[in-house]
């Protein structure tokens, strides 16, 4: 595991950019949002339905691309890492996160809460790094507010 916080989610996303974009922030339309994701070069914002307390963001390194069975949905995007570090969070909280260069497919899920026994989360937001020469996005897994099951936008304009 290369990190692990505790965020409120704010404005129904998470954030994942480069650090140094200048603003750093998607404008979502109405098929990013039944896709669950916004995405341009270097950034992605995930949609988080809304809920009460904190989530628990994980960012690991993996060689698998597969989701857990629990997995209330998923998706996959392209993410090319530079030198930089990568600032994940939300609007209001970011983490700086050393994840090493290369070409990856990131994969998120979100799974329930209560898979952490000793802390009431209302998402625990898996952020898996999977080393991928040729990464392309999916919907791994529909849920949430993913109302449809294949990629419809694959460019968001920065905000």
């Amino acid at each position: 595991m290369l990190s692990e916080f505790a965020v409120m989610v704010d404005y129904g996303q998470i954030l994942i950019f480069i650090q140094g974009l200048p603003r750093p922030g998607l404008i979502w339309t109405p098929d990013h949002g039944a896709q669950g994701f916004a995405w341009a070069p270097g950034i992605v914002s995930f949609g988080i339905p809304d809920h009460d307390g904190e989530s628990l963001i994980q960012v690991e390194v993996s060689s698998d691309i597969s989701i857990e069975p629990e997995a209330l949905w998923a998706i996959r995007v392209p993410f090319k890492v530079p030198t930089l570090p990568l600032q994940i969070g939300t609007v209001g909280a970011m983490e700086d996160v050393h994840v090493p260069q290369g070409s990856y497919s990131l994969v998120f899920e979100a799974l329930p809460g209560s898979i952490i026994k000793e802390n009431d989360y209302g998402f625990v937001l898996r952020l898996k790094f999977c080393a991928d020469p040729h990464p392309d996005f999916e919907i791994l897994k529909k849920g949430g507010n993913i109302t449809t099951d294949k990629v419809l936008r694959r460019d968001a304009q920065n905000a």
